[in-house]
């Protein structure tokens, strides 16, 4: 049996919760919207180890498949958690957590800007 492609969901908490309430609240949201057979499809797992009590901030694995059906209804409970990004990844989870200054920025790649002439050189070196 093959294994699965994987996404990582971060999100933000509005509310104070520990880990295993936090856990709670998306599993129970998860079985109320897709049913006992729908959160089997979906092979959720709530990563511990990766949430963050102070900045309120953590990391669901899912299934990629399912990735539309669980931001919908994680959707449905805005009020008390937000997506901030997903990933296919888990090192580059990271570009959405807060810096070490707390500032909830997401940090974009940087890409090299080419300018006309480095590609006329490029070119006209082949």
């Amino acid at each position: 049996m093959l294994r699965g492609k994987r996404r990582y969901i971060v999100f933000l908490l509005s509310q104070n919760l520990d880990s295993k309430s936090a856990h709670l609240l998306i599993y129970g949201q998860l079985l109320r919207c897709l049913g006992t057979f729908g959160l089997e499809n979906v092979k959720c797992r709530f990563l511990k180890e990766r949430f963050d009590e102070k900045n309120k901030t953590g990391i669901v694995r899912i299934n990629v498949d399912a990735l539309t059906d669980v931001r919908k209804a994680m959707e449905l409970i805005k009020d008390q958690i937000t997506i901030i990004g997903v990933s296919g990844i888990i090192k580059k989870t990271s570009r959405f957590l807060p810096d070490k200054e707390n500032n909830m920025t997401v940090k974009k790649p940087k890409f090299e800007k080419i300018n006309n002439q480095d590609k006329n050189s490029i070119h006209a070196k082949k």
